[in-house]
């Protein structure tokens, strides 16, 4: 199992403020491992709106680029980046090919470009990504597509995998 388990399921679960004492507990034995963790760390602070911790801890060019990429999502969610240079920035990022490789950089990217409208371009970023986030980001707009017939629960439990002793549907009225 991962050094990060918790750490993932906490941020997954949306217990924030869980994930970052996990985060500052857990010791991966390597450099990857390392950044996995600071990544984590750093989007549970954004995911609770502290955007100058994540500015503050992250200013050195230096850093890799999945936390580069999580300091341009800090810097454009608390404003002090416009929405032309984000924009701007992630088109770069998407032809250079140390952030272009990256599943984790990519879903950055991804947020970044969902935030902003730019749906397209979002689709993209994540569509052959191996992270689960990004399977998540990739059917928000799918739910939300025209071009979809919409939901029928009714459909459900023609699927035998589906199909449950207790049916919840039943009890709905449509």
């Amino acid at each position: 199992m991962s050094d990060l388990y918790d750490l993932k399921t906490f941020f997954l679960l949306g217990q924030y403020q869980a994930a970052i004492n996990e985060g500052g507990k857990v010791k991966p034995r390597d450099e990857i491992g390392r950044i996995e963790r600071d990544i984590f760390v750093y989007r549970a602070f954004i995911e609770q709106g502290s955007f100058q911790v994540v500015l503050d801890e992250l200013k050195d060019d230096r850093v890799p680029p999945p936390l580069l990429a999580v300091r341009l999502l800090a810097s454009y969610l608390s404003g002090k980046t416009g929405q032309e240079a984000v924009v701007e920035q992630a088109d770069t990022w998407t032809r250079d090919p140390d952030f272009a490789h990256d599943d984790m950089v990519l879903l950055m990217l991804a947020i970044i470009y969902e935030r902003v409208g730019l749906t397209q371009k979002a689709m993209q970023c994540v569509f052959s990504n191996k992270l689960l986030e990004a399977y998540v980001l990739l059917e928000a707009p799918l739910r939300r597509s025209p071009l979809l017939p919409p939901f029928d629960p009714h459909l459900l439990p023609c699927c035998s995998l589906c199909i449950s002793f207790h049916d919840p549907f039943k009890e709905l009225a449509f």
